[in-house]
């Protein structure tokens, strides 16, 4: 099976196996994700931000990615997940009987990756070029954060790709996936409180935030980020710049965590 997924792979890429060391990591780690991915799609496991979804998307985004740099165009996923359940599927008849499902699943979400990783990689090669310039081997944490609230770029995907080049993220970023999703949260929670719902914006950070007992300048001093742009009073701002304050007693007395503060 193994081997199958991987002719296919040279196939699609125009490329041959141990040829090249750095073409043939590509090769290795899409016929693996594309296997388990394949498999866990069949399950009823769906691409997600959390748990085995979460595992899931990172398996197909990572794919897609080296499928990328292995200079294929378009989406293919979804065709090496057809060689994935040729060979497999007389001892697993339900890759065989979801196959339309599976290929659905991954194509979009690998359309969805596509959407967001060609703007975010030029954003990322010019702040490897200004961190380079500026004689720096670390990339600030406003930066990694940046990557990941404007274009949905996963911390270890940004890691890997700045490893290429000899450049880390900086340490705060580390390990921060699920924090970094409970801001999100907390940005939301903005927005929503400024069109008026309130209890939506209250039912958003009670869900999002249960185990922050920081206050978002606490956060934003231990990450090295800022989470909100303030007013010169500091005040937190909306995106259209307008202050909170007037939503945020409102939303903490709807909620059990007073300790969320925005000020």
């Amino acid at each position: 099976t193994m081997k199958a997924i991987r002719d296919r792979i040279c196939e699609v890429a125009g490329v041959t196996y141990q040829t090249d060391d750095a073409k043939d990591v590509s090769i290795r780690l899409i016929t693996d994700h594309m296997r388990s991915s394949t498999f866990m799609i069949s399950d009823g496991i769906m691409p997600s931000n959390e748990g085995r979804g979460y595992v899931l998307r990172r398996l197909i985004r990572r794919a897609a990615r080296h499928g990328r740099m292995l200079g294929i165009d378009g989406t293919f996923l979804a065709r090496l997940s057809e060689t994935v359940i040729n060979e497999s599927k007389d001892g697993y008849q339900e890759l065989e009987d979801k196959k339309a499902f599976i290929f659905k699943v991954l194509t979009q979400e690998e359309e969805q990756f596509n959407k967001t990783i060609d703007q975010g990689l030029a954003i990322l090669s010019k702040m490897m070029e200004e961190t380079k310039a500026a004689g720096q081997t670390v990339l600030s944490g406003e930066n990694t954060f940046k990557l990941y609230d404007t274009y949905g770029f996963p911390v270890d995907l940004t890691s890997e790709i700045l490893a290429e080049d000899g450049i880390i993220i900086a340490e705060t970023m580390m390990n921060q996936e699920v924090l970094f999703m409970n801001i999100l949260h907390m940005k939301y929670a903005v927005e929503v409180a400024k069109l008026g719902s309130l209890n939506k914006a209250a039912e958003t950070l009670t869900i999002a935030t249960p185990n922050i007992s920081r206050s978002i300048k606490e956060l934003e001093a231990d990450l090295g980020i800022t989470i909100f742009q303030r007013s010169a009073k500091g005040v937190v701002l909306t995106p259209d710049g307008e202050e909170f304050l007037d939503y945020e007693t409102d939303i903490l007395n709807r909620i059990d965590h007073s300790h969320i503060i925005y000020k």
